[in-house]
């Protein structure tokens, strides 16, 4: 049996930092499936050492923070993932993003697809609260 695997290198980047109930995820695209995929593998281990299992996650997005549709699609599986782990909500920032009215269409069609609460905010400062009141019970 062969197996085949993409030739094609990773682009964009990612760091993910785990608070006690909230992700924050620092993200700079062009994005295309294989960084996807490492940010899934990435993800998968940082849910395992939350504090609580109904969380949120606080999304800062850079730079030309657009997906290619091979992308789009696996990260629209990743957060449908992410929601059966959990996800109550996601606070997308918009950080000096290029082509910002695309990228709100390109993550808002994924959220809403995925059934998972999200909104846009201009500062980690307001999705922080806004994440509190949303995971409050």
């Amino acid at each position: 049996m062969e197996v085949y695997k993409s030739q094609f290198a990773s682009h964009g980047s990612f760091s993910i930092k785990v608070i006690n109930h909230c992700m924050i995820v620092d993200a700079r695209g062009p994005y295309n499936k294989e960084i996807v995929d490492e940010y899934e593998s990435t993800m998968q281990t940082a849910i395992e050492s939350l504090s609580s299992r109904c969380w949120g996650q606080i999304i800062c997005l850079y730079g030309m923070s657009m997906f290619t549709p091979d992308a789009e699609r696996r990260l629209a599986q990743t957060v449908e993932n992410r929601k059966h782990m959990g996800l109550k909500a996601s606070a997308i920032i918009l950080v000096d993003v290029e082509a910002k009215s695309l990228v709100i269409q390109q993550m808002s069609s994924v959220y809403e697809r995925c059934g998972v609460v999200f909104q846009f905010f201009e500062c980690v400062e307001q999705g922080h609260a806004w994440i509190n009141q949303e995971l409050s019970p």
